[in-house]
């Protein structure tokens, strides 16, 4: 149940997150320590929540809860060698007025699933102004939510 309710907590910067991408065929959430973030070349505070979005369009993204409750995201496709390329990186803000701010972006997710639990995955990606975003997360549980949007 707690799980659902991690999921609950965050959809409606999910559903801001959805204005910029295709629609989602799975979910996967899992709570874990982010040990690092960077948002426009800054250090930011993260939270404890990372979810895996995976599109329709074959495309997936790592999304890391910020501190202070939105998400950022880092978007792109699948490598075949076990990573994502990613292409864009996507900062979604809930609350009364949700936002959605997309930045194209190149980088790298060392993992293209949070299916396993404590998986560990890094996050880099460089905007083309020089704009840095990274992320560093690793799950804590030893089971994780996954939620099939086609059922």
């Amino acid at each position: 149940m707690k799980a659902l309710a991690m999921l609950a907590a965050l959809l409606p910067a999910t559903a801001a997150a959805q204005d910029v991408a295709p629609p989602v065929r799975t979910m996967i959430a899992t709570k874990g320590e982010c040990t690092g973030l960077v948002v426009n070349s800054a250090p930011a505070a993260c939270g404890d929540v990372a979810l895996n979005m995976v599109y329709r369009d074959g495309q997936t993204s790592i999304m890391i809860k910020t501190g202070d409750g939105n998400l950022v995201s880092f978007y792109g496709t699948l490598d075949g060698k076990g990573g994502i390329a990613v292409t864009k990186v996507t900062m979604s803000r809930s609350g009364e007025t949700p936002s959605v701010r997309s930045t194209p972006a190149t980088g790298y997710c060392t993992a293209e699933t949070l299916r396993k639990p404590r998986t560990h995955i890094e996050c880099t990606a460089d905007a083309p102004d020089g704009r840095r975003f990274a992320a560093s997360f690793t799950g804590t549980e030893d089971e994780v939510t996954v939620s099939d949007m086609d059922r």
